[in-house]
């Protein structure tokens, strides 16, 4: 599993955004993938299974606009 912790502007609340996503996910049809909010440090987790680049691309183009920072784990 890769685990991909995203940090957000201090103007979104990360437990609505998380459930944003999820729905996104959904859409797509993917599973095995975690989300997670963190709203003490204003963060999502998103832990997704090892090499599905697509997954990756979604997610990626979905937080563009609401994150200001990345961490890959």
């Amino acid at each position: 599993m890769k685990i991909y912790r995203y940090m957000l502007k201090e103007s979104l609340d990360a437990a609505e955004l998380a459930e944003d996503l999820k729905v996104q996910i959904a859409v797509n049809r993917f599973c095995d993938v975690k989300i997670s909010p963190d709203e003490h440090r204003n963060e999502i987790i998103v832990q997704l299974p090892e090499a599905d680049g697509t997954i990756e691309d979604v997610v990626e183009i979905f937080m563009a606009d609401y994150k200001t920072g990345e961490i890959i784990e």
